[in-house]
């Protein structure tokens, strides 16, 4: 939800953001219907005990994520093919791929040690001034951990290049959804709490929202204003948490 209301919104600030044909017929309706099903499993619509993601659910959310992320792995490789064939064609100097591959590594780790410190450290601050453990989850533990797409995406800003932003953040989200949680629930039964339940409800109405601004003002962008909405959204369910 960070994601798609904070960095997104914040996206949209700086540089309106174009919404790629893929993130809008692909990514953003997976993620409604992904949040959906998770939402239907958390409140024992299907099967099982009521409020609890068991082994079986976690199965059926890590079987989807395969799926998943099969369709963007085999999209990826052709687009690199074809752009390798440019490059070549047009003989244009690129820096050399062990190079690119070893600054890929470098700011993976980075990021991950340097999202990892900040949480750390705000969690420590955040105990001391004596707030909820379920506050600090919801937002310090959501917003360090999402400090990567943070990083990246203002460096996309910057360079004029968030064509992919939309598809990349909502995918994220899905990766969220299906893998970890996925996983969790194959380790261990997860106990869904109501505040989880609000949250995949305001998720699902993020999804609902970033869909319709496709059609309101220009098409296929996400202009400034829907950007602050957008971060307006989040700045009040993080003022929710503390009332």
């Amino acid at each position: 939800m960070c994601n798609l209301l904070l960095i997104l919104g914040l996206m949209a600030v700086l540089r309106p953001i174009k919404v790629e044909k893929e993130a809008k017929r692909v990514h953003i309706p997976v993620s409604f219907f992904v949040t959906l099903l998770v939402l239907l499993m958390g409140i024992g619509v299907f099967y099982g005990e009521k409020g609890i993601i068991n082994k079986v659910d976690g199965i059926i959310l890590i079987i989807l994520s395969i799926i998943y992320f099969i369709y963007p792995i085999i999209t990826e490789i052709r687009d690199i093919v074809e752009t390798y064939k440019k490059e070549k064609d047009n003989k244009v100097g690129n820096i050399k791929i062990w190079k690119a591959v070893l600054f890929v590594i470098l700011g993976i780790v980075l990021l991950k040690y340097g999202g990892d410190f900040v949480v750390d450290y705000s969690i420590q601050i955040a105990r001391m001034l004596k707030i909820s453990e379920r506050v600090i989850g919801l937002t310090i533990v959501a917003i360090g951990t999402a400090l990567p797409e943070l990083v990246t995406s203002i460096f996309a800003v910057i360079k004029k290049d968030t064509d992919l932003a939309v598809g990349n953040l909502v995918g994220s989200c899905v990766l969220n959804l299906l893998l970890i949680l996925g996983i969790g629930a194959l380790i261990t039964p997860l106990t869904v709490s109501n505040e989880f339940i609000q949250n995949l409800i305001i998720l699902l109405g993020t999804n609902i929202l970033i869909w319709l601004f496709n059609f309101i003002g220009r098409k296929d962008y996400i202009s400034r204003i829907q950007g602050i909405i957008l971060v307006a959204v989040f700045g009040a369910y993080i003022i929710k948490l503390f009332v």
